[in-house]
């Protein structure tokens, strides 16, 4: 895929080494509410079930959302997934990253 002027994007999970960038859009969203620190979030994408996921343009991530998988008491135990922290860069909003 291509976002006009800003080269190639592709959705990816996040590994940790965009740890400081996934920390940056969460900083942005919570200005000037105070962000924890990069290794206080670990226990959050540590967590079982828990993914991070981002959209990279230009080699660093610009969009980012937590994906939590958890277990269901309906449907035969199933799990189902809740979608949320989802932050996009504001130079980058309005062009449907966050979809």
């Amino acid at each position: 895929m291509t976002l006009a002027g800003t080269g190639t994007k592709r959705a990816c999970k996040l590994p940790a080494a965009d740890r400081d960038d996934a920390h940056a859009l969460c900083a942005e969203l919570a200005d000037p509410a105070p962000v924890a620190d990069a290794d206080p979030c670990q226990p959050v994408v540590a967590h079982p079930g828990t993914s991070g996921w981002g959209v990279e343009i230009g080699g660093r991530i610009r969009a980012k959302a937590t994906l939590r998988t958890l277990p269901k008491m309906t449907y035969a135990g199933r799990p189902y997934a809740l979608m949320e922290n989802v932050i996009t860069a504001l130079v980058h909003r309005g062009q449907g990253l966050g979809r």
